[in-house]
């Protein structure tokens, strides 16, 4: 079992090669979240719930597990001024979403971005550079 932050990741066999479980709480949304994944390079070293890279230049990514199918979620990106930049909608499906956002048509700078997702919502900084 390896552990990172308020993840872990449970191996379903001895040597870590077939498949493996993870698993995640969100202290603050109070939801707890799985995956079952074949092994990646460092499984460790997985991003959920978090946007890369940062910096970034184009291309935005975030991944997060859904417990629910249609369910929508809206990421708000806010420039240093405070203004709305863009704003999108996404429907997801159960399990693993990997939604990426195109970044190119944003200046260089500090941005917030916002998840609203249900009665959940979650800020983190992102940095776009030129």
């Amino acid at each position: 079992m390896l552990f990172g932050g308020n993840q872990a990741v449970f191996p379903l066999d001895q040597d870590f090669e077939s498949l493996y479980i993870i698993a995640e709480y969100d202290d603050y949304c109070d939801q707890f979240t799985y995956q079952i994944e074949k092994p990646k390079q460092d499984a460790s070293a997985k991003k959920l719930n978090t946007f890369f890279p940062n910096p970034a230049t184009d291309v935005l990514s975030y991944h997060m597990v859904s417990n629910t199918v249609n369910q929508l979620m809206t990421i708000e990106i806010i420039d240093a001024s405070g203004k709305k930049a863009k704003s999108l909608d996404f429907l997801l499906d159960t399990g693993l979403n990997k939604l990426s956002i195109n970044s190119s048509d944003l200046s260089s700078g500090i941005y917030t971005l916002k998840v609203i997702n249900g009665n959940c919502d979650k800020i983190q900084k992102v940095l776009i550079q030129r």
